[in-house]
């Protein structure tokens, strides 16, 4: 099983947080991600910045023939593709307002530690003139996995026997666990 999940908070050209989020489910095809079912949609308290608007996410389950690295490169390509990483300096912090975070959450029950995957050399942005200097690792499964509600909640509603590969938890138990957790906790469904 491969799980992705889905999660945004800023409007980019006109488009809400939910409309980015079913634009980046539909570009998944493009990369040869093909997407098997797809959680409601929740809106949900931000973890991180305060200050910030609630986040709209969900979770994919998919069929993905290629390598995870090649799967987690597609992903960044679809949320640059999206407006992220464009954002003025303050918008860019970790766990900060974003229009699209995808994560790559679990890869067949696959467990690695830190491998790094890609580094890309520094380069310019033309609006800043800044060196900017983008890393990736996979690690998986994700390493925040258990500790987010707005990932196991989703995660029950298409994959409810899902297994933890570390814990050996089940999103059930997972989410029994965390569900009264105020950052990231679940809001509401969404239509």
């Amino acid at each position: 099983m491969v799980l992705i999940a889905l999660g945004g908070n800023m409007p980019v050209k006109n488009r809400s947080p939910e409309q980015i989020l079913r634009w980046a489910i539909g570009e998944m095809a493009q990369y040869q991600i093909c997407v098997m079912s797809t959680s409601p949609f929740y809106c949900t308290n931000p973890v991180g910045q305060e200050g910030q608007s609630d986040y709209v996410n969900a979770v994919v389950r998919v069929r993905a023939t290629m390598k995870p690295v090649n799967l987690l490169k597609n992903l960044k390509r679809i949320e640059k593709t999206a407006g992220r990483g464009v954002q003025p300096a303050p918008l860019c912090a970790r766990w900060g307002p974003r229009p699209l975070d995808l994560d790559l959450v679990d890869y067949k029950a696959m467990v690695t530690r830190n491998f790094q995957i890609c580094s890309r050399d520094s380069e310019v942005t033309k609006a800043s003139k800044r060196p900017r200097v983008s890393r990736c690792e996979l690690v998986l499964p994700h390493p925040q996995v258990h500790m987010r509600p707005f990932v196991i909640r989703p995660i029950i509603d298409i994959a409810p026997f899902w297994h933890h590969p570390v814990t050996g938890l089940s999103a059930l138990s997972m989410w029994a666990l965390i569900k009264n957790k105020p950052e990231g906790s679940i809001l509401r469904k969404l239509a």
